[in-house]
């Protein structure tokens, strides 16, 4: 089995991944290449009208100042080119004033929007005509295969500015998630995990959100095939390293600090990575994470990696998901850590849970079905879930 398909199974595909992918696409074709980047485009005015709960007409208006695009290459010639990229579903309907926007900006000589290969037919069949006229391009991309077409030529466009194009924490992120694939490691973006749990509220208002119980976390890197439920679950062994990335840091802030204390208090992961670049005050830092998390310092220019500070002995991870129980009553939200690449799940209740024993059961049960179905960890009973269970008047928290 590839490194691709063991990590990520066949129909992963998340906007992180893709950015990655094109990332390092770009730059083996010799070009340079910038994520994320700001843009200052005059300001536009956006109306927005809909009606309120008793058939008014209510107009909302939203004046919007800076974007940030994707990904931008600039070949040895100085030709520019902008990349938008777009994970979508079948018949969800695509705003593209973003990137018209983008092609009268005057900062690019072109312009595309990207799409995985799966929703090329969609995109192509109902919105062609408008890439087409606006003189936008069309990139559809397979990533297990390693294949990018364009579907649609864009046309060159008129430029008359210049960007403000530097390295920033983006492309540091996307620098150490190549480096770390080319590891052995399955790396993963943007990943919600659990508070500590004992920082968590037993009792909250019945309209609370998950939000209120997560942190989102910047990478997880795990070697092998093990996924945090694994490795809860005795499967496998491994760690589970959480990874944040600044940059151009003189000093962490005390909220800083207390994140990646949090990150591992979480009960997902085992270890933490900082990752610095080498413009960060490193010295100063490594003092204040000393015997908290291990140092990377990453240099840009050289893409190459250094292990500046180390020795934190791991943890072992503890639960298996983590669940939520809409105000509503009718929906659970499931955040699983048997697979992190497809790790969100909204899962209906076609019954009501009267007590805790039947909503404990059914929890361990949707849990463990989300878990077979995507061919990992099959008994996530023997790690633990936290469960946040609706009753009439509150939340409430349990460890089942």
């Amino acid at each position: 089995m590839d490194m691709w398909t063991l990590c990520y199974g066949k129909d992963c595909v998340h906007h992180d991944l893709l950015v990655n992918f094109l990332f390092n696409y770009f730059m083996n074709q010799g070009l340079k290449v910038y994520v994320e980047i700001p843009l200052n485009i005059p300001p536009v005015r956006q109306q927005r009208i809909t009606l309120d709960d008793k058939g008014r007409i209510r107009k909302e208006l939203k004046i919007k100042t800076t974007s940030k695009i994707d990904l931008v290459t600039v070949s040895s010639n100085g030709f520019v080119k902008g990349y938008e990229i777009k994970v979508i579903k079948k018949n969800e309907s695509i705003s593209l004033d973003q990137l018209l926007d983008y092609a009268r900006s005057g900062y690019f000589n072109e312009i595309y929007f990207v799409v995985p290969e799966n929703m090329c037919s969609y995109v192509l069949g109902g919105y062609e005509h408008y890439l087409s006229s606006n003189g936008i391009g069309l990139l559809c991309v397979n990533i297990a295969q390693q294949r990018v077409n364009v579907m649609v030529k864009p046309k060159q466009l008129n430029k008359y500015k210049t960007l403000h194009l530097r390295f920033n924490e983006a492309w540091i992120k996307h620098m150490v998630m190549t480096h770390l694939r080319s590891q052995g490691y399955c790396v993963y973006s943007e990943i919600l995990i659990p508070k500590p749990l004992n920082t968590l509220p037993r009792i909250a208002p019945l309209q609370s959100n998950p939000q209120r119980y997560l942190n989102r976390i910047d990478l997880i890197a795990i070697g092998g095939d093990c996924t945090p439920c694994d490795i809860a679950c005795d499967v496998c062994e491994g760690d589970v390293v959480g990874i944040e990335v600044k940059y151009g840091k003189s000093r962490l802030s005390s909220n800083e600090l207390q994140k990646l204390r949090d990150y591992l208090g979480s009960g997902v992961i085992s270890k933490m990575y900082l990752v610095l670049d080498n413009r960060s005050n490193v010295n100063s830092i490594l003092g204040q994470v000393k015997g908290l998390v291990d140092v990377l310092v990453a240099d840009p220019l050289s893409r190459s990696m250094i292990f500046r500070y180390g020795n934190v002995a791991p943890t072992k991870p503890r639960f298996c998901a983590f669940v939520f129980e809409s105000p509503s009553g009718n929906k659970l939200h499931v955040y699983s850590y048997c697979n992190l690449c497809q790790h969100i799940y909204d899962v209906p209740i076609p019954y009501t849970l009267s007590t805790w024993s039947e909503a404990a059961s059914y929890v361990v049960n949707i849990v463990s079905r989300l878990c077979q179905k995507n061919g990992m960890c099959l008994y996530p009973s023997c790690g633990r879930i936290i469960y946040v269970r609706r009753t009439r008047s509150s939340h409430v928290l349990q460890v089942i």
